[in-house]
């Protein structure tokens, strides 16, 4: 896996694979980049929630966002993540790393007055697969969270197997949906605004 563009380009990052881990490909990470476009490179803050091995958030680091917020709780998701913002050599004032739950995380920052500019939502596959957990991730999504831990102009993006469901987030309109090989991807804009893409 590497950087595809921008300060870092063609850096490798460490990866790994697992029972419900799967790493985004590097051409669903282009993809998904290239929806976002200039989304990435003039975000300040960046959130990226279920970070695993960062590939998200430091993509848009090298495309130009300011700073970014990685939230894992797997250890050994944190122990690859920190070995990848440590390898591009990244202080705490370009990269954070917060070993906690994601929604907990984001609960956290919302009560802090923290504000993101882009979301990346990576779940495990069990929280968007038909059940009990994905009813419960789609409720956390319909509360308002996201809504309180974003700017104004926020971009949420939601990654998810292709054939899930893509539910409503509070506060953001219908989401533009773009089907990726075996991902979808969704992306919301804050208060319905244009969505990229």
């Amino acid at each position: 896996m590497r950087i595809i563009a921008g300060e870092f380009r063609s850096r490798v990052l460490r990866s790994f694979e697992g029972r419900g881990i799967r790493p985004m490909l590097d051409r669903v990470r282009q993809s998904l980049f290239d929806v976002l476009g200039e989304g990435a490179s003039g975000a300040s803050e960046v959130l990226d929630l279920y970070a695993g091995s960062g590939s998200l958030g430091l993509e848009a680091l090298s495309r130009g966002a300011r700073r970014a917020t990685f939230v894992e709780r797997c250890a050994s998701s944190l122990s690859v993540l920190r070995e990848n913002v440590a390898s591009l050599r990244l202080g705490p004032d370009r990269a954070r790393v917060v070993a906690a739950e994601a929604l907990a995380a984001a609960a956290r920052f919302a009560g802090e007055g923290e504000r993101f500019d882009l979301v990346f939502l990576d779940p495990p596959y069990a929280l968007t697969r038909p059940g009990r957990e994905a009813e419960g991730f789609a409720e956390t999504l319909s509360t308002g969270l996201f809504e309180r831990i974003a700017s104004d102009d926020a971009t949420v993006v939601l990654h998810v197997e292709s054939g899930s469901d893509v539910p409503p987030i509070a506060g953001f309109g219908a989401p533009r949906v773009r089907e990726m090989g075996d991902s979808r991807i969704a992306f919301y804009a804050r208060g319905g605004g244009r969505r990229p893409g």
